[in-house]
């Protein structure tokens, strides 16, 4: 059994997409060498890949990154910089074929040990690419900062991104996370079939920490995990079309890590319907549109650590 320690890790993560021109060629082709490279300008380390038809999928020692023929996904947390690893990005791909970058960064519990703020991260993509910077949340509360180019990009439907930021979760959850081995959490929480038949690539990581990625038929979901009960915190993030159930996949998640708040991100490119959630306050809310796209925020917070079942 892992001893319960009380090391501090930043799980609020950073996040950038960029969507290319086809006539870039092929994100794919690129070595992976040179992804290798533009993680390790990020300060973290490519620990394992999976593949599919349509997308590359690379578990880091600090989150994920998913590349597909025309775009990609990274994410990282702790104290990376994820701002150098897009420089290093830009010096592999003409920026006249960058179609739309999206850089998110969620408020931070220590921001003071990060090697970068927002604003300089804005500061160095403005003096290339010319911008906006928005918020969502409140600057009181839990909030994800936004900064989007869009070169005459039109999303393509259905498009959507769904992500769930969870802070403080539940000691049954954290005690999954630290003590449980991967035959052990996938019996309790399925957490490697959240969408049937897609391929699963997972890291515990020591002394305590989790990470999945999972891809199949051009979506992917990623979940990452820091259960130490002082700052525990896990994301889930996906590309998944949902067509009308996407309720069922957020009481999932929820019904995983029973935390006692959590931030709604959704980025769609066609209307999907407004979430109550049971079991749940919303405290906050917020409608933008940018790039083509609807992006609302919803922030929670547990009523009673409880999340009833879908379909109560």
């Amino acid at each position: 059994m892992k001893e319960h320690i009380s090391l501090f890790f930043e799980g609020s993560e950073k996040k950038v997409e960029m969507i290319f021109d086809h006539s870039l060629g092929s994100l794919r082709e690129w070595p992976v060498a040179v992804w290798k490279t533009i993680v390790a300008k990020a300060n973290a380390t490519v620990l394992s890949k999976v593949s599919d038809k349509t997308c590359d999928a690379y578990l880091l020692s600090e989150s994920s990154l998913f590349v597909y023929s025309d775009r990609l996904v990274m994410i990282t947390c702790g104290e990376t910089s994820l701002i150098s690893a897009i420089e290093e990005i830009f010096q592999h791909a003409d920026l006249d074929k960058l179609r739309l970058l999206v850089f998110e960064r969620k408020n931070e519990m220590l921001p003071l040990q990060q090697r970068s703020n927002f604003e300089a991260d804005v500061a160095y993509l403005n003096a290339r690419l010319g911008g906006n910077a928005i918020r969502f949340g409140s600057p009181e509360g839990n909030y994800v900062q936004c900064y989007y180019y869009s070169n005459n990009y039109h999303p393509e439907e259905p498009d959507l991104t769904l992500e769930i930021l969870m802070h403080d979760l539940s000691c049954s959850a954290e005690k999954k996370f630290v003590e449980s081995n991967r035959n052990e959490l996938y019996r309790e929480t399925n957490i490697h079939q959240l969408f049937p038949g897609f391929q699963t690539d997972d890291f515990f990581f020591e002394p305590m920490g989790y990470s999945l990625n999972s891809i199949g038929e051009g979506d992917y979901y990623t979940i990452h995990v820091t259960p130490q009960a002082h700052c525990s915190y896990a994301s889930f993030e996906t590309n998944h079309h949902f067509h009308g159930d996407i309720k069922k996949t957020i009481y999932q998640v929820l019904g995983i890590f029973k935390p006692k708040s959590f931030s709604l991100l959704l980025f769609e490119s066609e209307t999907q319907p407004d979430l109550n959630l049971n079991g749940y306050q919303l405290v906050h809310q917020e409608n933008k549109q940018f790039a083509g796209y609807r992006v609302r925020f919803y922030d929670f917070v547990d009523l009673d650590q409880t999340v009833t079942s879908a379909d109560s």
